[in-house]
């Protein structure tokens, strides 16, 4: 019977959008019970005889319906509509022959649980309707002339409404903490899948041609690119390492440096000498770059490559990195960093005729799972920056504008070292 009624009360909680724990509504139809049962032992005593005592169980029962709705019948009473059943139970002892103190305690309880579920507007309305019924009571002789009653009523409310302040700023708490812990999950989904992604390419290239030196008899190819292999699956595992260690721990530990836009250069060395034929057009100065933004660079450049390589082996590759000036007439507005990948797509690409700059859709089957460019554009966006990638006629373009964040102290001063390699083929 109790597992019912409780269950009963849970989905009554839930239809009525109250988030209060269960101790709310038990409290609460407890004090209820109570107060009436007072009026019953008051009316008791005060002589209510013969058939004023129908009057004193209509009062009852109108004063216990929304309780039986809300507790018996799992349906949520309109909120407004408490402070109306308990006037009418006022109403209906009031035509007794007898003064009773009690009655008025009903008011106070009403007014105490609407301003726990009620916004303080709504709630003051309602408070202002009971101080009223409890004049009217006054004038008509019903009740003493005591600010009590007033008193006790405007006090438990005001306190019902800072603990649904309290309960609000809870929740709020609660679904921040939740959209954090989504967003850190998300980011570091993003780390991994670049880290993977690029590292898998790199050691694939290496053992790819390794392979294809042993098949020559060239041993000493074959070591050297298998040795480029194994340096960069530790490197992918270091890194791989480091992302999880941030799920264990929400205290960040000095760790090894997150790669910026200064490792560009070593980056696109492990490539060329995996075989990939890369022409970089790098900046010859330092970019004042805080850490996420020198970070979010690199992963873009990596991604954009690790696709690159992936869905077209063999084709050349295409890659400018520079600040684009961004001062009008007005002043200056802050300059952007642009990073901009290009490759000729793949003999044979199925493409209709609207598809130059679809992002991933058809091609040279670039669409995949969508992670690659969905996180790309997420890191350039959570900076305030763009990202566009599509077809331009016979090629394919990953176009990113980072913002370029003025030195602060609190920033890492990241840049490209000067390098003018246009397209050695180390392979």
């Amino acid at each position: 019977m109790l597992s019912a009624t409780a269950h009963r009360m849970n989905r009554a909680m839930a239809v009525s959008g109250i988030h209060y724990p269960m101790a709310f509504p038990i409290i609460a139809d407890v004090a209820t019970i109570v107060c009436l049962l007072g009026i019953v032992i008051e009316a008791a005593v005060a002589g209510v005889t013969g058939m004023s005592w129908l009057v004193v169980i209509a009062a009852i029962a109108l004063a216990l319906v929304p309780m039986t709705m809300f507790t018996l019948l799992a349906r949520a009473p309109r909120l407004h509509g408490l402070m109306f059943w308990q006037i009418a139970a006022i109403a209906a002892l009031w035509t007794l022959p007898v003064h009773l103190v009690l009655p008025p305690l009903l008011l106070v309880l009403a007014g105490t649980m609407l301003g726990a579920v009620l916004p303080p507007k709504a709630a003051v309305w309602e408070l202002l309707i009971a101080t009223a019924v409890i004049v009217v009571g006054t004038h008509l002789d019903r009740l003493a002339p005591n600010q009590l009653y007033v008193t006790m009523l405007w006090f438990g409310a005001v306190v019902a409404a800072l603990l649904r302040a309290q309960m609000l700023m809870t929740r709020q708490e609660q679904q921040a903490r939740i959209t954090d812990a989504a967003l850190e999950r998300a980011s570091i989904a993003r780390e991994v899948h670049d880290v993977v992604a690029h590292s898998l390419s790199v050691v694939l290239l290496n053992v790819t041609g390794a392979r294809r030196a042993l098949d020559d008899g060239d041993t000493a190819d074959a070591s050297a690119a298998l040795a480029d292999a194994e340096h960069a699956g530790r490197e992918a595992m270091a890194d791989i390492r480091r992302t999880i260690a941030l799920l264990r721990t929400d205290i960040p530990g000095p760790g090894a440096p997150q790669p910026g836009l200064a490792d560009v250069d070593d980056l696109i060395d492990s490539l060329r000498r995996a075989g990939t034929h890369i022409t970089a057009d790098l900046p010859g100065e330092a970019v004042p770059m805080t850490g996420a933004g020198g970070l979010a660079a690199y992963r873009i450049v990596q991604e954009s490559l690790s696709n690159a390589i992936r869905h077209a082996p063999g084709a050349p590759i295409e890659m400018r990195i520079g600040v684009e000036d961004r001062s009008t007439a007005g002043g200056r507005v802050g300059d952007m960093v642009r990073i901009e990948v290009t490759q000729p797509l793949p003999v044979g690409p199925r493409r209709g005729p609207d598809s130059r700059g679809a992002e991933g859709r058809a091609g040279d089957g670039r669409a995949g799972d969508g992670l690659g460019i969905a996180g790309m554009r997420a890191r350039a966006e959570q900076l305030g920056g763009t990202l566009s990638a599509g077809f331009d006629r016979d090629r394919w373009r990953v176009e990113a504008r980072l913002p370029v964040a003025v030195a602060r102290g609190d920033g890492d001063r990241l840049g490209v070292r000067p390098s003018d390699r246009a397209g050695t083929d180390h392979g």
